[in-house]
């Protein structure tokens, strides 16, 4: 399975140019670093686009840490985080997403008609996903698309299953560049509302896994 922690010596840390993508574990050392790098990215997030997130600013900046902590800890929710290294040896977060699941409510988007063909089918929901103005159309927010999408399909290969990535955008976030983002991720359309756009991924078998980080 694919793992990374917070070496940027870690050969399964996707590392580029100033900056590298990592999936934030659960141990202490990930904990600190939810609490002290990744709650003011998201609070910043909730103020910088508060009309792209179900929840709001004012909502999350009073948790405490506890509650902070028991989110990080969550067995279902995996944090995928582009962290740049900046003056004195301190780390930025510049981007980052969060990955839930698996849930086997991918069997309802299996096709019917060749379902006996087809292996068990595992659904992750692509949540809260932000690059920092600054950071934008360099390749960052798609680098962590993959990176989650690559340990989706790694997990569901160990369940000998394939996986289908959801993801959704709220309305007043749907003109943005986030809809091209996503498609360049290989997210595809499937409904479009009032409400906003939803996007799926679907990914097969092991043939899939370097596609999905290419």
């Amino acid at each position: 399975m694919w793992h990374c922690g917070f070496s940027l010596t870690m050969t399964t840390a996707r590392e580029t140019v100033g900056w590298v993508v990592e999936r934030i574990p659960k141990d202490e050392s990930g904990l600190q670093f939810y609490l002290s790098h990744i709650r003011p990215f998201r609070l910043r997030m909730l103020q910088l686009a508060p009309e792209a997130y179900s929840s709001s600013f004012e909502r999350e900046s009073a948790f405490d840490d506890a509650a902070w902590l028991r989110r990080a800890s969550k067995p279902n929710a995996w944090t995928f985080a582009a962290i740049q290294n900046v003056a004195n040896g301190n780390r930025m977060v510049i981007s980052s997403l969060i990955l839930i699941g698996p849930s086997d409510k991918g069997s309802e988007f299996r096709d019917s008609s060749i379902a006996e063909k087809q292996r068990r089918l595992l659904m992750w929901e692509v949540n809260a996903v932000f690059t920092e103005p600054a950071f934008r159309r360099r390749g960052i927010g798609t680098a962590v698309l993959d990176a989650a999408a690559r340990y989706a399909l790694e997990e569901a290969t160990a369940l000998d299953a394939d996986c289908v990535l959801m993801l959704g955008v709220m309305g007043g976030n749907a003109e943005t560049g986030a809809r091209a983002m996503y498609e360049k991720a290989g997210f595809v359309l499937v409904s479009e509302d009032e409400l906003g756009l939803a996007f799926e991924k679907r990914l097969y078998g092991r043939s899939s896994v370097s596609d999905a980080a290419a």
